[in-house]
Formats: structure tokens, sequence, C-alpha cells
């Protein structure tokens, strides 16, 4: 509805109530999004609906998927906002995520496989 390229719970509330001609509780919509909302992220994409109404997504659905969370993660671990990740932040999220057991070595490796044009970012 809102042109965002996912059904939020109000959304998905709104058309059960139009589709089924009954009004639903709050609670029972939410059971029911919350059986579509897959990861859990509180929005339903076009990979999750499909599989909701019984069709398989395709690979472009997957990779697009993948792609979102790719940004999400990205945006989670630029602390800065500078739209690059450089070493040091990194290296805290690698800390955060593994609870210490990433070495500081095998982060630098990481890093340097993932900076591409070795510019340090």
């Amino acid at each position: 509805v809102d042109a965002s390229g996912f059904l939020d719970f109000d959304e998905i509330w709104a058309d059960l109530e139009q589709k089924t001609g009954t009004m639903i509780s709050r609670d029972a919509a939410m059971e029911i999004f919350r059986s579509i909302d897959l990861n859990g992220d509180g929005k339903v994409s076009m990979a999750e609906f499909k599989v909701a109404m019984g069709v398989a997504p395709t690979q472009a659905d997957v990779a697009d998927e993948l792609h979102e969370a790719a940004e999400i993660d990205f945006d989670i671990i630029d602390k800065d906002g500078s739209g690059f990740i450089e070493f040091d932040e990194l290296w805290e999220d690698l800390e955060n995520r593994m609870g210490g057991r990433v070495t500081q070595d095998l982060a630098r490796s990481m890093f340097n496989e993932l900076d591409a044009n070795g510019d340090g970012k």
C-alpha cells in the first residue's frame, strides 16, 4: 500500500479484514502476521508472502532478501555512518557477535580480503 516493497502489520491486518469481510482482532491478526513474517523483522517481503501463499520464491526473491540483509548488517557495522567499514568497526562487530572467539589477526585477514581496492575501508 505504501510502495515500500514490504507489507507491514497494519497493511496485512487491513487486507485480512477486507478479504474476509469480517472484523479481526488485533491479536488474531498479529498471530497471522508473525506466521508470515518468517525472519521476524516486522515486515513481510515478497519472498515471505509467496511462501505464505504456497508459491515457491524465485532465485531473484532470495537474492533480494540477501541483499536487504547485507545492507542492514553493513549499516550496523558502519558505526560512524561514513558509508565505509573501517577495520576498527569490523573488529568491534566481530568481537560483539562472536564473543571474543575471533582473533585480531583473523579479523585483519577478513578485512583485507573484503577491502578490494586496499584503501583501508
